[in-house]
């Protein structure tokens, strides 16, 4: 198959697998900028993670907001801005690409292929997102917050080609496996590649096994070029 564009899982695949601990840890500090009781603030935080990635929230600020109000809490406005400033703080350092990233994608473009990403996230990601050095060289970004659908939804997936004018059986999808992510690119008629880069250690919750994986396999991004 000639393709026409690779598209990327971001966590996992672009950049290493999403820092959950330290995000635990921020969300912890989160309540303590907000003046309010921790363990509720974090469990609330927690039941409302499908509606970050489905985009409910139209920003960060609105869903501490909306977290606030359910807990009956009163906004403290200095709390909210040093939450939403840790919060994004830890994103942009999550979004520093993984060492043969960059050579790896530039090397795909300079030989016609479009770029994208499609990735479950939430709204701060997409604020986070131009300041990695990704941004420069991706064509298009699906983020779930945005199109309103998460993988494996095909919804996503057929956004995604739809932004780069590519059909689906032009694509390669490249992706660690998350939320059967790979089935779901294959579904709607992409080639996929199962990706475990040397710095994951294989415990990343809700991903298909190495194992039970038949399809290509890579353990670094620069090994894509030479698959398509």
């Amino acid at each position: 198959m000639e393709y026409r564009a690779v598209l990327f899982d971001l966590f996992g695949t672009l950049v290493p697998c999403y820092p959950l601990e330290r995000l635990e840890r921020v969300v912890c500090d989160m309540a303590h900028d907000l003046r309010v009781p921790k363990e509720p603030f974090v469990s609330a935080w927690n039941e409302s993670l499908g509606e970050q990635l489905k985009g409910e929230f139209p920003s960060l600020e609105s869903t501490i907001r909306f977290l606030l109000h359910q807990l009956n809490c009163p906004m403290y406005a200095e709390g909210l801005d040093s939450a939403v400033k840790r919060r994004l703080a830890v994103e942009q350092a999550s979004l520093h690409p993984r060492s043969d990233a960059l050579a790896a994608l530039t090397c795909l473009r300079s030989r016609g292929l479009r770029i994208g990403v499609i990735t479950n996230c939430s709204r701060e990601t997409v604020d986070a997102w131009s300041s990695s050095e990704l941004s420069c060289v991706v064509d298009h970004c699906a983020f779930s917050c945005v199109v309103g659908s998460v993988k494996p939804d095909p919804i996503i997936y057929l956004h995604a080609c739809s932004a780069l004018s590519i059909d689906p059986a032009e694509c390669l999808f490249v992706a660690d496996g998350s939320n059967e992510e790979l089935e779901g690119a294959i579904r709607v008629g992409m080639d996929a590649v199962l990706i475990r880069g040397f710095d994951d250690d294989g415990s990343f919750p809700g991903r298909i096994e190495r194992d039970h994986w038949t399809g290509a396999f890579v353990s670094a991004l620069s090994e894509i070029p030479t698959l398509v």
